[in-house]
């Protein structure tokens, strides 16, 4: 039986298509490389027809580096008497044939590998006032967004980053030393191994309030006063205020369950102003609440409401200050000192 053996050179080639493609050589690589060209100009003829079909059947484009094109330069211009052209027309069918497997071969096993080497976009989630999103990311990590909120998150083989742009988010990670999971919210990064975590971006600090394991926050920036950006690590139960990337305080919370309260729609008030109150609950609702009188905002609130039942936020306010509700057609609802 007659069988046909793909041509060595060409599938060796067909492998350094594949690392010269996955990024620059390492020393130990290049140093392989070289050695495996200078063996005779036929490698270098194989690597570059194995590149240019690897191309032409809609491959990533490959720019060889500067060593690497003066290298094939240099043996391509050695004397050729080595090498072997094909004498008849089956010969070169054949050879031809052992190209396109070799880069068949690239195509079909190393489909993913091509993919992670291009440049990834992140990808943007959002939601709109009143609505929250779970969602579960490449690498087994949950993210989950609160009302108003906007993320970007990037997931590969080397990078686990979300960019939380703007409102609330909850991270429960998978723990994986390899590849540290990083939130990046304005000045402020945020690193971790495996926990969970709450992040709250608010105009002028960003709050971090540790769940389970430990975090580590710092300036993504850098600083002439390397004290002012030095890391903190925070622990469990532990919540920090970061206002451009420095962090400004730590506090222990012995209220975890008030923290990830919103992913159960219930808003907790603990001695809260009425001007806090007011402006939490208008993060969810299109109706939205404005106070009128000169003291009115620094009154004290406790309770815990749905974060939608505007009527029972209104009827404590009733009842526990002097106070004029207006409902206005536009949906505001005014709070007026009487």
């Amino acid at each position: 039986m007659n069988s046909t053996r793909m041509n060595p050179a060409t599938e060796v080639a067909g492998e350094w298509v594949i690392e010269v493609q996955a990024g620059p050589l390492n020393e130990q690589q290049a140093r392989r490389f070289a050695s495996w060209l200078r063996e005779s100009p036929t490698n270098v003829h194989e690597f570059l027809e194995c590149l240019a079909v690897w191309e032409s059947l809609g491959g990533v484009s490959i720019d060889l580096d500067t060593s690497v094109s003066e290298l094939i330069e240099n043996v391509v211009s050695l004397p050729t008497e080595s090498f072997v052209q094909p004498k008849t027309p089956t010969k070169r069918a054949r050879w031809v044939q052992g190209v396109l497997a070799a880069s068949a071969l690239i195509a079909v096993g190393l489909t993913a590998t091509i993919l992670m080497s291009s440049p990834a976009e992140p990808e943007r989630l959002e939601t709109t006032i009143g609505e929250q999103r779970s969602i579960t990311l490449a690498d087994g990590s949950l993210l989950t967004l609160n009302t108003q909120s906007a993320a970007e998150v990037l997931i590969d083989n080397e990078t686990r980053a979300v960019d939380l742009i703007q409102g609330e988010a909850l991270f429960d990670v998978q723990r994986d030393p390899e590849r540290p999971f990083t939130v990046t919210v304005g000045d402020t990064l945020i690193t971790v191994v495996g926990t969970q975590f709450n992040v709250r971006r608010e105009t002028d600090a960003v709050i971090v309030t540790v769940v389970e394991g430990q975090v580590r926050v710092n300036s993504t920036v850098s600083s002439t006063t390397p004290t002012d950006s030095s890391p903190a690590l925070l622990a469990r139960g532990q919540r920090a205020s970061v206002s451009a990337g420095v962090v400004a305080s730590i506090e222990q919370t012995d209220n975890l369950q008030d923290t990830t309260a919103w992913t159960e729609r219930r808003l907790v008030f603990r001695n809260d102003t009425l001007s806090d109150v007011v402006r939490e609950f208008n993060r969810y609702n299109q109706e939205a609440f404005e106070l009128a009188g000169p003291t009115i905002s620094g009154e004290r609130v406790s309770g815990v409401f749905k974060s939608s039942d505007i009527q029972s936020l209104i009827a404590v306010i009733e009842v526990s200050f002097d106070v004029e509700i207006e409902r206005l057609p536009s949906g505001t609802v005014i709070i007026r000192e009487r």
